[in-house]
């Protein structure tokens, strides 16, 4: 006797993976300026894309403001000084 189907079992491991993988929480960065500041961010607070473009996976916090979703297109000035930093 079967408890649960095959395919059940591994979408459910699927889903506990995919939800286990997620960060609870971005983490924020403190910097001065931004945009000027950029470089003073650690690398873990951006994912590069295949495409060579940089996300911010994080938050930013410059004075008053919160930086958060932004994207800089490859070979943008952002994108190179990225590439430069924090190419693994």
């Amino acid at each position: 006797m079967r408890l649960i189907d095959p395919f059940i079992a591994a979408l459910l491991a699927a889903g506990l993976l995919i939800v286990g993988a997620a960060p609870s929480r971005a983490a924020t960065f403190t910097i001065n300026q931004w945009p000027q500041d950029i470089g003073k961010v650690p690398c873990e607070a951006w994912a590069n894309n295949p495409d060579g473009s940089w996300m911010l996976v994080a938050r930013i916090q410059a004075g008053t403001t919160t930086i958060s979703g932004k994207n800089f297109r490859a070979g943008s000035g952002e994108a190179q000084m990225l590439s430069a930093k924090c190419h693994r």
